[in-house]
């Protein structure tokens, strides 16, 4: 085998490790931090909210209790589990995923404002900061209590 033959075979392999990497580490990177929230458009907190009202809609009716998931269960809709979550807690007022990342811990809640509004929010919380990222006036799913 030539040289220039054996040196195109070892590039092409390096490109396919490194294409390998980089769709591990894109899809398997750490966390958001509560900081990092900052830099996401609404387009991404409807998708995170849409994805809870998806989790809350599929509670059982009758379920007054909380329930913890497993952030790693595979029945979590993506737009949660791209957020790397050690659990959720839902219950009848909403849904409440527990982040924890190298530099902080935080949770994005997401619920029925009280007060009589019908108004949905999701927002996030860590050590006293809180962040409201969206809002919706009714869930995505009708049947949603």
């Amino acid at each position: 085998m030539k040289l220039t033959t054996v040196l195109r075979i070892s590039a092409v392999l390096l490109i396919i490790i490194l294409a390998a990497y980089g769709f591990v580490a894109l899809n398997m990177g750490p966390p958001p931090s509560f900081i990092g929230l900052e830099f996401h458009d609404q387009t991404y907190f409807k998708g995170i909210a849409e994805a809870c009202d998806q989790v809350y809609s599929n509670r059982p009716a009758d379920a007054f209790d909380k329930r913890r998931i497993e952030g790693n269960d595979p029945v979590l809709p993506g737009a949660i589990r791209s957020l790397r979550p050690v659990f959720l807690v839902v219950n009848h007022t909403g849904v409440m995923i527990a982040i924890r990342t190298k530099h902080d811990n935080y949770t994005i809640q997401w619920f029925q404002v009280s007060g009589g509004s019908p108004r949905w929010q999701l927002r996030a919380q860590a050590e006293g900061a809180v962040r409201v990222l969206f809002t919706r006036n009714e869930p995505q799913n009708p049947t949603a209590p």
